[in-house]
């Protein structure tokens, strides 16, 4: 019997990292997993093998719910601000940040990922 595909789309970003100069991380919304590498490129690899292995665990536990926890509210609030940038619904110039912890937007970038 053919196993039943499932496909799920994850809200991702990867940024440069607040605490270490020179490396990045990156992060899976819903699923508060987050990827580290010296590039932006590593990081997000590092992101989709850590997605890949939840969504492999969750699937072979027969338990979703392990792919629900999503990440802190800043980090969603970060997202939309980055939609927006991006819409041209916000001029990054009139952009504050109002929390030190966020990276700079311009720095930012946001992406779905689509995983099965």
């Amino acid at each position: 019997m053919e196993k039943e595909k499932h496909s799920i789309q994850v809200r991702c970003m990867a940024f440069p990292s607040l605490d270490e100069d020179d490396k990045w991380c990156a992060v899976a919304l819903e699923m508060d997993i987050w990827g580290f590498g010296n590039t932006m490129e590593e990081a997000i690899k590092d992101l989709d093998e850590l997605v890949e292995i939840q969504i492999e665990f969750a699937i072979g536990k027969n338990k979703p719910s392990l792919l629900d926890h999503p990440a802190d509210k800043k980090w969603f609030d970060l997202w939309d601000l980055l939609e927006k940038i991006k819409k041209k619904e916000e001029n990054l110039s009139s952009v504050a940040l109002r929390d030190p912890s966020f990276p700079h937007p311009k720095k930012a970038t946001c992406y779905y990922r689509k995983a099965a």
